[in-house]
């Protein structure tokens, strides 16, 4: 789980294909949004998000299954767009769109993304 950018948690549902979340935690006005997650046109589950903080900086991925001991990955380009999202499905990461819950793959041929992070640079 994490908070995004204007506050609000987010959590993955995993299994479900959906994050929830939840504006204004603990306020009177709460409230949750369900966002339905899909990947070439089909749902998919995800097992963590994270949002870009600055134009610089990197991914980190651990692919738990990989190997013996695991890989981690450093995903990085040019410029990140603060805010944006990114996602572990079961065998790619993607960015996300909040407004649809489409995720476009970045990076393919994972066997098992869990656990992600932005790193900023200055």
């Amino acid at each position: 789980m994490i908070f995004n950018r204007f506050g609000d948690l987010v959590l993955d549902s995993q299994a479900d294909g959906e994050l929830i979340i939840v504006h204004h935690l603990g306020f009177i006005d709460q409230s949750v949004y369900h966002l339905g997650l899909t990947l070439n046109g089909a749902a998919t589950q995800v097992d963590d998000t994270i949002e870009a903080t600055s134009p610089h900086g990197t991914i980190l991925v651990s692919d738990r299954d990989a190997g013996v001991a695991g890989i981690i990955y450093a995903i990085s380009k040019n410029i990140f767009s603060p805010g944006a999202a990114y996602t572990a499905t079961p065998t790619s990461v993607g960015s996300l769109d909040f407004d649809t819950g489409v995720i476009t793959n970045v990076v393919t041929g994972m066997v098992s993304p869990h656990g992600m992070a932005f790193i900023a640079e200055k």
